[in-house]
C-alpha cells in the first residue's frame, strides 16, 4: 500500500525512528505506521501539496481544484460530468 503525504516533517518522523522531547506527544497511530513502514506493508511517498488530491475529501476547494481532485482519484463526478466544462466559481 502506497500513502502519498505532503508533510515532510511527519515523513521524516516515520522513516527515523530516533524521538526526541518534541515528538513524545506523537499518537499511536504514527507508531502503528512507523511499523508498517519497517515491515514493508505501508510505502510513504512525497507529494507536492498541489498534486495532494486527498484535499478533496478534506479541504474546501474552488469548483476546478475540487474537479482535478476527483479525476487525481480515479472519481467521477457526475454533476460536472453532465455539466460539461468547469469555470471556476
Amino acid at each position: 500500500m502506497i500513502i502519498r503525504c505532503d508533510n515532510q516533517s511527519a515523513l521524516a518522523m516515520i522513516h527515523n525512528p530516533v524521538s526526541s522531547a518534541r515528538t513524545k506527544h506523537i499518537d499511536i497511530c504514527h507508531h502503528f505506521v512507523r511499523e508498517r513502514v519497517q515491515e514493508g506493508v505501508i510505502k510513504v511517498t512525497y507529494v507536492e501539496t498541489g498534486a495532494q488530491t486527498a484535499d478533496a475529501l478534506t479541504k474546501p476547494l474552488g469548483t476546478i481544484g475540487f474537479v482535478k481532485c476527483v479525476a487525481g482519484m480515479e472519481m467521477e463526478d457526475k454533476a460536472v460530468v453532465e455539466a460539461g466544462p468547469v469555470e471556476e466559481c
